[in-house]
């Protein structure tokens, strides 16, 4: 039997958050990399019947699945603010002076398509350390650094799928320059929701900038009365 694309699907799934409004990751925000948007979209092209529909992620690199946020951890997915607190400061001492990736050509998961991440200093390896160290990731995927172009919206061939993606496989790099980590939450009910940043953690020496104070505390209460569980 060939190989399968695993496909998504644009639901709320209530099995998974369990009543919890919110997922949070550490990322690289990728916001206004020149050529960056075109490959993307290049990508999505290629693909257009096959990924799914409603994808409104902005552009970025995941560093460290976080989980829920929650007042106070309980499940081995939640991730209240003390945890949030020790990965900041275990970033602010580790995370250098800007650096550069470089961004690569497409290829796929079985899950989503995506362009290349480079690099050769291991900047992303030593973080990620860092913040496992720190709070121990909840997700025990291998990690392998990407940009997600699109989910797949339904089971098919990945043969073909490489084969749409060959000619973007060999794209020219693009070098960006990391001047920052932030932790960045979504809405856990809407598959490809946006990204909210809500902490920074910038390179070199520095403590972390909190961008929206009130948001930030706000992730951290309670479901309202009435939140699916």
């Amino acid at each position: 039997m060939p190989a399968l694309t695993l496909p998504s699907q644009q639901r709320d799934f209530i099995e998974w958050h369990r009543g919890r409004p919110h997922f949070a990751v550490w990322a690289v925000a990728l916001d206004a990399q020149p050529g960056l948007d075109q490959r993307l979209a290049q990508v999505q092209a290629a693909l257009a019947p096959w990924l799914l529909p409603g994808y409104r992620r902005q552009p970025h690199i995941t560093l460290h699945i976080c989980g829920f946020p929650v007042r106070q951890a309980q499940a081995p997915d939640d991730f209240d603010l003390a945890r949030l607190q020790a990965q900041a400061s275990a970033l602010a001492e580790a995370l250098p002076a800007p650096f550069t990736l470089q961004l690569g050509g497409a290829f796929s998961f079985a899950s989503a398509a995506c362009l290349a991440v480079r690099d050769d200093a291991s900047h992303l390896a030593r973080l990620r350390r860092a913040l496992s160290d720190a709070v121990p990731e909840a997700d025990a995927t291998p990690y392998v650094p990407h940009v997600t172009a699109g989910l797949y919206n339904g089971a098919w061939p990945l043969a073909q799928v490489h084969e749409r993606l060959a000619p973007l496989s060999l794209a020219p790099e693009l070098a960006v320059t990391v001047r920052a980590l932030s932790w960045m939450c979504y809405d856990s009910a809407v598959v490809g929701g946006p990204l909210r940043p809500l902490l920074q953690v910038a390179c070199g020496p520095g403590p972390a900038a909190v961008e929206h104070s009130a948001a930030l505390a706000a992730v951290f209460q309670p479901p309202s009365p009435g939140a699916a569980g």
